[in-house]
């Protein structure tokens, strides 16, 4: 690529068929991301089912991540829980464990009223971190929390020490915009995989997402073709993504997700309730309605899968 793209895969947490975490399938997972092409890994995230797991699985996990990449690609490791103590807790673990950043959602169920409250607990956590890195996670549509992303960047870049900048899990894309005008030297990482090309288009320099960890090849061909002005390339190449995308969601979103990184990559096993997985009996399917869009054509390591 002509210029600096960091693509961030949110890995799956493993799980084995009886829902327990399952270390032993991390570090074949962090193998294959790192021969993907993408440059970090985010952990215990949204797509790691962070809230679904024990304060101890996600130790244990968090320690796996970092063991397994031996330092080849940067973790973040995701701290965010509804218990600020716990949070607090997981943010000087992962310190402890050699995580390269800390992430942090804020309490979604008891919500913070004010943005003075979330830049509270983002002070807490931070400090906790002991000087790790640490990115406000954005994504008001599972949390219900809503902030202004502008206001947020220049009251904690201020105020926080460590603040590193956001992960933006939000459509919108003005609003993503504005953010990165703001953020200056920090990081404000687009994460919409769908719109990708949008968020590139508005100035984006990393992305985190889940289907990264299946179809990173792809997401890096629209970033170099847009980097190589080619943007009806990049068009092309986003609509293959995104309709993609738009099959997986069909099937059950999550789930599917984690179904087509199993079939297509490392087996991770079954999602933990309350999310639910496609049956195995669906896969065909399934696979056919990506065959149809284009995925084979632009993913590694696929052709058995399609065959």
């Amino acid at each position: 690529m002509s210029a600096s793209f960091d693509l961030i895969a949110a890995a799956p947490s493993p799980l084995a068929e009886n829902g327990a975490i399952n270390l032993e399938m991390v570090r074949p997972l962090v193998d294959h991301l790192v021969e993907s092409g993408v440059t970090g890994l985010f952990a215990l995230g949204t797509t790691g089912e962070c809230m679904s797991l024990t304060t101890s699985e996600r130790q244990s996990l968090a320690e796996e991540f970092v063991r397994s990449s031996d330092g080849r690609i940067p973790v973040t490791v995701h701290v965010g829980h509804n218990s600020l103590a716990e949070a607090c807790g997981l943010a000087t673990h992962a310190k402890l464990a050699g995580a390269d950043a800390i992430a942090m959602l804020p309490p979604c169920y008891f919500k913070p009223n004010s943005l003075d409250a979330v830049l509270e607990c983002l002070r807490c956590v931070a400090s906790a971190g002991k000087g790790l890195p640490i990115y406000y996670y954005h994504i008001p549509h599972l949390t219900g929390v809503p902030v202004d992303i502008v206001e947020l960047i220049g009251r904690a870049d201020d105020t926080i020490d460590g603040f590193a900048g956001v992960k933006f899990t939000s459509p919108a894309v003005d609003l993503f915009q504005l953010g990165l005008a703001e953020a200056g030297e920090k990081t404000v990482a687009f994460g919409v995989d769908e719109m990708l090309l949008s968020g590139v288009l508005a100035g984006a320099t990393m992305a985190i997402g889940s289907t990264y960890n299946f179809a990173a090849p792809l997401f890096l061909s629209v970033v170099q073709a847009f980097q190589e002005g080619d943007l009806e390339e990049a068009r092309r190449l986003q609509q293959v993504a995104t309709s993609m995308i738009h099959v997986l969601i069909r099937h059950g979103g999550l789930g599917a997700i984690k179904l087509a990184i199993n079939e297509l990559t490392v087996d991770c096993g079954p999602t933990r309730l309350p999310l639910r997985m496609p049956s195995g009996e669906q896969w065909p399917i399934i696979r056919e309605e990506l065959a149809e869009v284009g995925l084979f054509d632009w993913c590694q390591g696929l052709a058995s899968a399609d065959s």
